[in-house]
C-alpha cells in the first residue's frame, strides 16, 4: 500500500466547508451545509429501522446551468481514520448525482482516489498557497461519475430538505 503523502495538519473540516463554499459561490451556485437525508429522520427509518436519524451531508451543491440539473454531494474527511471507517455516505448516494469526498491534500493515498473513481466517487483536495499560507484553495482531483435521478427527477423528498435547510440558514 502507498503511504500517504505530506498533509496539511490545521486544515479543519470548517476550511474545507468554507472553501467549497467559496468555489460554489463565485459560479453563482446554490450551495448548502448540514443537509439532513429526509424530514425527521423519516427517509431514514427505511433503511435503518424505526427511530433512527437522518443521514447528514457535510455539503451539497446545485451548479447554476439550465442544460440539466446536477446535484453535488460532499462528504469532509480531515483524518484517516474518520475516512476508512465512515460507510455512512452510501446513503447520501440517493440524494446527488455526484459524490465527492473532500479532504486535505495528502490525506489519501493515490490508490485509494484511484479507487474511489473507479466506482464513481470524486475527490477534492484543498491545501494552502505556498506563497500565501492563508490561502486555502481546491482543486478536483478525480471527478465523480454523473448518476441520473431515477425518472430523470430530483426527488421531492431534496427540494422540501433543502427549502428547509435554506429557511435554517444553510
Amino acid at each position: 500500500m502507498m503511504t500517504v503523502s505530506s498533509l496539511d495538519q490545521d486544515i479543519r473540516a470548517r476550511d474545507i466547508e468554507r472553501v467549497l463554499r467559496d468555489y460554489h459561490h463565485r459560479r453563482g451556485d446554490l450551495f448548502f451545509t448540514e443537509v439532513c437525508c429526509g424530514r425527521n429522520g423519516s427517509f431514514a427509518q427505511g433503511m435503518r429501522g424505526r427511530g433512527a436519524r437522518a443521514p447528514r451531508m457535510d455539503a451539497l451543491a446545485i451548479p447554476r446551468r439550465w442544460d440539466r440539473i446536477i446535484v453535488m454531494a460532499y462528504e469532509i474527511k480531515i483524518s484517516r481514520a474518520d475516512f476508512r471507517h465512515d460507510d455512512k455516505w452510501v446513503e447520501y448516494l440517493n440524494w446527488c448525482n455526484r459524490f465527492y469526498f473532500a479532504t486535505p491534500k495528502g490525506l489519501l493515498t493515490q490508490d485509494e482516489i484511484a479507487e474511489l473513481r473507479d466506482s464513481g466517487v470524486g475527490v477534492v483536495e484543498v491545501r494552502r498557497q505556498v506563497n500565501k499560507p492563508k490561502l486555502l484553495t481546491c482543486r478536483f482531483t478525480s471527478a465523480a461519475a454523473v448518476a441520473p435521478f431515477v425518472g430523470g427527477h430530483i426527488p421531492w423528498e431534496l427540494y422540501h430538505t433543502l427549502l428547509l435547510n435554506k429557511v435554517r440558514g444553510g
